[in-house]
């Protein structure tokens, strides 16, 4: 990048070194001890800030990444002003071509982000987020079209690995939240809490769940739900064990057994003791009630259970 004059500091990477009291051609770095040469003494018009951003470049990764920003927002700004400036008719691509950039900032408009970088990183959390709340499948970063997609988004970014993202980030996302659910179910604030839980099976394998979901009023009113847990649950399903599973997951969050309001349940028999057991007022779940009921009904018309029948031979 070649100055415009001996005293020119117009380039970002000035915040990060001064100019030699003794000798022009010659800079100090802010950040350690260095001294580096701007070019040959004598020849101003030579001077450059090359050996100023390959040094911040290598010595200084984050104030670099940090002066890479402050180029991108400089730019941004000269595009909008270009729009402004241009003639009445002219769209951003057009008044984009009258930005003229210097080498270096081409270079940077160009280079693909590193994996750490800040706008890198504001990029990955989005990904992660957006799977998390759609729950997508975590190869979805690893598909041929999400990655074309992420290349038309933003040329300079590269999507990283799966592993990246299910054993750095979205646990990282995880700790974050469960730390700020901490703070809300805090019993200064929440005092009371009801649950709903329920074991299954899956239906794609023979791996039973067992699943835990917080519900209170808030002082103004607003219904607030949190999923706190959902665990494999191995052992028989009787009364004392899914006491104990119960148990665990409110210690997870630290919520103490008196600060139960009523849990939902369904209405088999060891779920309906376990809170029978251990004194927790506890509902059976209406709609589940109902399923039961039209269940039973529909197997006691012969028609339906000669169709069954039928149908199973």
């Amino acid at each position: 990048m070649a100055g415009k004059g001996k005293n020119d500091k117009s380039s970002p990477v000035w915040e990060f070194f001064k100019l030699k009291d003794s000798d022009s051609s010659k800079c100090q770095c802010l950040l350690c001890p260095s001294i580096l040469s701007r070019g040959k003494a004598g020849e101003p018009k030579k001077f450059s800030t090359s050996s100023m951003i390959t040094h911040l470049r290598s010595k200084h990764p984050l104030e670099y990444n940090e002066m890479q920003i402050k180029i991108a927002d400089s730019q941004k700004k000269a595009e909008t002003v270009a729009l402004s400036n241009a003639k009445p008719g002219a769209t951003a691509a057009t008044s984009k071509a009258m930005v003229q950039y210097t080498i270096p900032e081409q270079v940077v408009r160009m280079k693909i982000w590193d994996i750490n970088n800040s706008s890198s990183i504001r990029i990955h959390r989005a990904i992660a987020k957006m799977i998390i709340t759609d729950m997508e499948p975590i190869q979805v970063v690893q598909k041929t079209g999400f990655v074309e997609l992420m290349r038309v988004l933003e040329r300079r970014y590269a999507v990283p690995s799966r592993k990246y993202f299910s054993e750095r980030l979205i646990p990282e996302i995880n700790d974050e939240v469960c730390a700020q659910l901490l703070v809300i179910l805090d019993p200064a604030t929440s005092p009371f809490l009801s649950f709903t839980t329920d074991t299954w099976t899956s239906g794609n394998t023979v791996q039973s769940f067992m699943g835990l979901t917080a519900h209170w009023l808030t002082e103004h009113f607003e219904n607030m739900s949190f999923v706190l847990d959902c665990k494999p649950f191995i052992r028989h399903h009787t009364a004392p064990t899914l006491m104990t599973a119960f148990q665990q997951m409110l210690d997870k969050w630290n919520i103490d057994v008196g600060r139960c309001h009523v849990v939902l349940r369904d209405n088999a028999v060891n779920i309906s003791k376990c809170f029978r057991d251990a004194n927790i007022d506890s509902l059976g779940c209406f709609a589940d009630t109902i399923q039961l009921c039209v269940h039973d009904g529909l197997l006691n018309q012969r028609a339906v259970s000669d169709i069954i029948s039928i149908a199973k031979n």
